[in-house]
């Protein structure tokens, strides 16, 4: 036992890891290019062609990849037992310049895996048996290999574009062939998999052969099943796994099997039955070895790879009430009445361990210090996930470059080394903390609740809000010994560095500096991420990835680890600085708040609360009270994207979307009042506007500024300028029209006016009109990016009606604003082109009364409609965006927005919303016709599923200004996560406190969601929720509510109230703060749903001017003098009188 009082210097605890002993990583090679690298264990670390990646996941030295053979022995119908044969500790490895052999044995069998790079691209596993019982065996082998065949960095994005087609071959069964659609560097890469003497049931994506279960289990799912389920399945973990015939081995005899794999690093066509030729043609296999006489070493696992999860129990009743004793509100329980979570004050969402083995998504939170929102290029984030991933991807500013821990990658706990990991002593042994009993989100911080009848251990993870730091604490309710893993990078996302390159030891504090040669580094000279123990006495060893394994070796892991003597709680601070000076907590500072979780935790209560000017939803109808619930946390959301661009599922950013930020985050913010905050966004936009007028689609506004798209769609151009009318709207602020501001491609010494800006742009904007005409070409898309032109010609002759109805809106609302400015001849420049943009728009774009998707616009004058009820070239007949952009924008007429309104209604809504499109676009194997990645995505989800919700709230806003109250609230409530089945029957669970960019019917690929796409409007296919929170959905959600639903707009000195508000809700009220001063907002909804007829104050009628609507009745407008003049700052209430 080391004495507690004495032991307080780091430096004397650290020991740097040592020279590796083994060679970390062995590599097999082949003329062909191919390459295998592979662990000392013999598990697979990744497949690679000179292009490619072959794997979807690059292992790491502790674990390695999914890849893995595994031997079953059967019994009947049943799987009796299985081991994996690559990574087992205990057998000897071998290796030489082009194959590696596995030897050992299982279950009275002997085995030797031999892997082999073949002459002709392409590798085999040769798999030898050997009964040494006296009776017969029964057993198979499943082989499971994760595909890519991609360069870019997130998985689930590279899975949705591998086409997995399986053929039958007369001999040898199953042939699974996946397919990249998605061009990469040398073409579209192609695999073939099969199995000697035959595959009799094959898994295509890692959720069906792992299993939601795997969280808590480690135990692939698919091995328990006699067979797999033989099902094509595209979604987000692109994989093949194939199952061998079932083998009977003699008492004393052999058996022999073969997995094979071709690959071709550019196939050009999709997969066929010709491919089947390549069998015959290039699988041809080296003479199989004779058993090796050479002893190999011995494979030797580490925690991660042999200790078992600690086994949380689920909580009783009491022990709930325990840890959360205050009323529940929105329970939610399965089909046999089992909870699975609730909210509770506070703002806190709990999670119970039976809802994360049910939901393919696993719950996490995205956390951030700080409340700076704009340009604040220090903040300190982090991804935490329910399954024991208490801090991940920690990263200061910049979400791609300036990371410094590893990043949680698999959905399904398939890799465990990512992020602070903790391994708890029991029993002389450790365990992995994995999926607790509960897990609790608060708005800027987790709790995870594990309970078992040994112990009860709780760890909290909290990011501070006065400054730049975060947390982990750990607490537990006996003495025990803890082992905290922390996957460090130091630099882009899949750096692996040298600890002894990145680690500095000081008294007190461990100081992590960023990789050399990293844009980290170069960019941010002198940044750091400091960590610092709560309690120096608490620690018993400090080193490398060798405290994971057993012969205290170390094996070349980007892993810090440090071990503790028995005790019963323990907190690391975290703090991190692009520049030496930057102010951070001191050392001791970070030390003594590792216990003040509850605290920090009630001061971001705060600063939200702040945020929303107090704003708070009081009705007692549950659909209301569901809204009040989600509105802090899609708050939350949005603050995330706007300030810490990233996700859930899409965990690199870092940029801002030029169109995304213009909308979300800017409605949002001005919808609370934070017009300081909007002005800073657009001085931002609009600094990094190009000369010629443009804006790139995306770019990164930190000092990595020069990371920015080489393009952008024809839309882009328009959102700075429409965010720029809201702003002007909304304030009165015609001073930022002449505020100086440069351009990102100028001269040093180039600064013009905001509106010099503005005229670039507009010029931009005229050269983009097709010729002869005011409609704006397509160039390179618009906002669904999926429907890119397949035909680069396409880009100048088809027009988006879409970005037409935006067009004229932004032209419009310049306009305005010129003439606010006194601008007068501007003023009339604009309504004149805006003139002809409408004009234009319904001769070319408006085909027997509905408006068509996009028109093709030849030179004779004629247009060919594309989504268009006369469209027989897609088979699509309705297009939801320039519908509903023709009603925000009020380009259409009353009677044609009327005509479109019940079209969307007919065509478009579904019980889970409204869809992109009547249908989707088809699929033919990958092949580009018409569209880009409409045609070539395999996963029929998020834009390809054609229900995303962003343009879902653009609907419910669409209906807003048709007064359709009813479609308004049911479009609302579609997109609450908080008991969405009340709202959705279809839908399918999902985290109920997070924003959700789409909603996927749950098809198994392209094919069946073609064949039965009416399931879709019927409701009859599960609906699930697609990727979190990086969207301006969460921003443009919260909009809704303020700006649309209750009505409430700043005008300047005015105040409109336009709600439209259906007869259910009358009564409802809300409490916010109206310049500082507190008030109550009561509707009362009487003769219709819009168009109030009265405002009082406290009992004063106001004066009121009626707003003028192109599509109903409008809201009323009052003096803010007026409105301010008659609170008195006791209980004052705002009654909205409809």
């Amino acid at each position: 036992m080391i004495d507690r009082k004495t032991n307080r210097d780091l430096c004397g605890l650290y020991h740097p890891p040592t020279a590796v002993e083994s060679e970390p990583l062995h590599e097999l090679s082949a003329d062909s290019g191919l390459v295998v690298r592979a662990l000392a264990t013999g598990a697979i670390h990744s497949i690679a062609s000179p292009d490619v990646p072959v794997t979807l996941y690059k292992g790491t030295v502790l674990e390695g990849g999914p890849t893995n053979l595994y031997l079953r022995i059967l019994a009947g119908d049943h799987v009796v037992r299985w081991t994996a044969l690559l990574g087992n500790p205990g057998a000897a490895v071998r290796f030489s310049s082009d194959r590696m052999t596995i030897s050992g044995a299982f279950d009275q069998l002997t085995y030797l895996v031999t892997l082999q790079l073949t002459a002709m691209a392409g590798w085999t596993w040769m798999i030898q048996l050997r009964n040494d019982s006296d009776a017969e065996i029964a057993c198979d082998l499943v082989y499971m290999q994760d595909v890519g065949m991609s360069n870019v960095g997130n998985e689930a994005y590279i899975s949705q574009y591998v086409d997995h087609t399986v053929l039958e071959h007369p001999d040898h069964g199953y042939v699974l062939c996946a397919r990249q659609n998605m061009p990469q560097p040398g073409g579209h890469p192609w695999l073939m998999l099969g199995c000697r003497p035959g595959c009799r049931s094959f898994v295509t994506d890692g959720f069906d052969f792992y299993g939601c279960e795997h969280r808590v289990t480690r135990r692939p799912a698919a091995l328990e099943l006699p067979v797999l389920p033989s099902v094509r399945r595209q979604y987000e973990f692109s994989a093949c796994a194939l199952q061998s015939e079932r083998v009977l081995i003699g008492a004393g005899r052999d058996a022999c099997l073969d997995f094979f794999a071709v690959f071709q690093a550019d196939h050009p066509e999709p997969t066929s039955e010709h491919d089947l030729e390549r069998v015959a043609l290039e699988g041809r296999y080296p003479q199989r070895p004779c058993v090796p006489t050479e002893p190999g070493s011995t494979a030797v696992g580490n925690l991660f790879s042999e200790a078992p999860l600690f086994d949380s129990d689920d909580l009783s009743a009491e022990q709930l009430s325990t840890y959360w004793n205050e009323p529940r509100r929105h329970v939610e329980t399965d089909g046999e009445g089992r909870l699975l979570s609730f909210f509770t004050t506070g703002n806190r969402h709990v999670v119970l361990k039976a809802k994360e083995l049910l939901q393919e998504r696993p719950t996490g939170a995205l956390l951030r210090s700080g409340t700076g929102l704009v340009n604040a290029p220090g903040i300190l984030s982090t991804t935490a996930y329910m399954r024991g991933v208490f801090a991940s991807h920690l990263a200061v500013g910049n979400l791609s470059f300036n990371v410094g821990l590893s990043i949680r990658r698999d959905p399904l706990g398939v890799l465990l080394a990512g992020g602070i990991r903790v391994f708890v002593e029991r029993d002389n042994a450790f365990e992995l903390l994995g999926v607790p009993s509960a897990f609790e989100n608060s708005l800027n911080g987790c709790r995870w609740v594990y309970c078992n009848d040994a112990d009860t251990i709780e760890v909290r993870t909290w990011a501070a809000i006065d400054s730049h730091a975060m947390h982990v604490a750990i607490r537990s309710l006996r003495s025990r010994r803890f082992r905290i893993a922390i996957g460090v990078v130091m630099g882009p996302p899949d750096a692996e560095p040298s600890l002894t390159d990145v680690v500095e030891v000081g008294t007190r504090d461990i100081t992590l500096r960023p990789l050399e040669g990293s844009r980290f580094g170069d960019r941010n000279p002198g940044a750091f991420v400091r960590i610092v123990p709560g309690d120096l006495s608490a620690l018993s060893q400090l080193g490398g990835d060798e405290l994971l394994c057993p012969d205290n070796v170390s094996h070349g892991a980007p892993c810090l680890v440090m071990e503790t003597v028995e005790v019963d709680s323990f907190g690391l601070g975290f703090t991190g600085a692009l520049t030496p000076t930057a102010p951070v907590p001191t050392t001791s500072e970070l030390a003594a708040r590792s216990a003040s979780a509850e605290r920090e935790l009630a001061r971001g209560q705060d600063a939200h609360a702040s945020l929303m000017s107090n704003f708070d939803l009081v009705d007692g109808d549950p659909r209301i009270a569901r809204v009040g619930t989600i509105l802090p946390w899609f708050v939350q959301n949005a603050v995330i994207h706007m300030s810490a661009a990233h996700g859930l599922e899409q965990y690199l950013g870092a940029a801002w979307g030029t169109r995304d930020v213009c909308q979300g985050p800017t409605e949002m913010l001005l919808a609370f009042g934070r017009s300081a905050d909007v002005r800073e966004i657009l001085t931002v936009v609009f600094a990094n506007q190009h000369t010629d007028g443009g804006w790139p689609q995306w770019f990164m506004y930190d000092n990595n500024g020069d990371i920015r798209a080489g393009d952008s769609h024809g839309d882009v151009v328009f959102w700075p300028l429409r965010a720029l009318c809201d702003y002007v709207e909304a304030t009165g602020d015609l001073a930022l029209l002449d505020d100086r501001l440069p351009y990102h491609d100028g001269a040093d010494t180039l600064s013009e006016t905001v509106f010099e800006h503005v005229s670039r742009a507009l010029s931009n904007i005229r050269t983009a009109f097709v010729p002869d005409t005011s409609l704006v070409a397509y160039g390179h898309g618009d906002w669904n990016d999926s429907l890119q032109p397949a035909d680069p010609a396409l880009a100048r002759q088809m027009v988006s009606s879409w970005t037409v109805g935006l067009c004229y809106e932004t032209l419009t609302a310049l306009a305005a604003v010129c003439r606010s400015a006194g601008r007068d001849a501007s003023a009339a420049e604009l309504s004149a082109l805006g003139a002809r943009v409408r004009r234009d728009f319904n001769a070319r774009l408006v085909h027997d009364g509905v408006v068509c998707g996009f028109g093709i616009l030849a030179d004779d004058a004629t247009t060919t409609p594309l989504l268009h009820p006369s469209d027989t070239r897609t088979g699509i007949h309705h297009r939801l965006l320039p519908m509903i952009r023709g009603i925000i924008s009020g380009i259409f007429t009353p009677e044609q927005a009327q005509v479109h309104a019940d079209l969307i209604s007919e065509h478009l809504v579904c019980p889970d919303g409204a869809r992109l499109m009547d249908r989707p676009p088809r699929y033919d194997g990958g092949r580009q016709h018409i569209f880009q990645r409409g045609e070539s995505a395999t996963f029929f989800g998020r834009e390809i599923g054609i229900m995303y919700v962003h343009a879902h709230i653009r609907y419910a806003q669409a209906m807003a200004c048709m007064g359709r109250a009813d479609d308004l609230l049911t479009a609302l409530m579609a997109m609450v996560p908080v008991e969405i089945g009340e709202s959705v029957p279809n839908a399918v669970l999902r985290q109920s406190n997070a924003y959700f960019s789409s909603s996927d019917a749950a098809f198994t690929d392209r094919s069946q969601a073609d064949r039965e796409y009416g399931r879709v409007k019927d409701g009859s296919i599960p609906a699930k929720g697609g990727w979190r929170i990086y969207s301006s959905g969460p921003g443009l959600c919260v909009s809704l509510v303020l700006r649309h639903l209750l009505g409430i707009r700043r005008c300047g000195d005015r105040i409109l109230f336009d709600p439209v508000l259906p007869k259910s809700l009358d009564g409802l009220s809300v409490d916010w703060s109206l310049a500082g001063q507190r008030v109550r907002f009561r509707y009362a909804v009487a003769d219709r749903s819009f168009g109030p007829e009265s405002i009082c104050v406290n009992g004063h009628k106001l004066a009121a001017e009626r707003a003028v609507h192109p599509y109903r009745v409008g809201g009323l407008t009052v003096g803010l003098d007026d409105v301010m003049e008659k609170l008195d700052g006791g209980q004052d209430e705002i009654v909205v009188a409809m």
